[in-house]
């Protein structure tokens, strides 16, 4: 008797890239499906860029979170942003 593995690579000790997630889910870098070590950056719900690797990824995702910290939507309500 035979058996036939329809998830062996579960148990694949080289699984493949974990995804990252930060703050409230805005930013999110999840693993491509098919690849090993590509991971697709999600910034909002919209997909920004298909990374090679878990480093460029984060990278991307700390730049994306700069940007993101200092944007006018951040200023506190009490200032004009209609300046910037």
């Amino acid at each position: 008797m035979s058996f036939q593995y329809i998830n062996s690579h579960i148990l694949d000790s080289h699984p493949g890239p974990l995804p990252i997630v930060v703050g409230n889910g805005y930013l999110a870098a999840i693993p491509l499906v098919g690849s090993t070590t590509k991971l697709v950056v999600i910034h909002n719900g919209t997909p920004v860029k298909v990374c090679r690797n878990h480093k460029s990824a984060a990278t991307l995702i700390n730049k994306l979170k700069k940007l993101h910290n200092t944007s006018p939507r951040n200023v506190n309500s009490s200032v004009d942003v209609t300046t910037f």
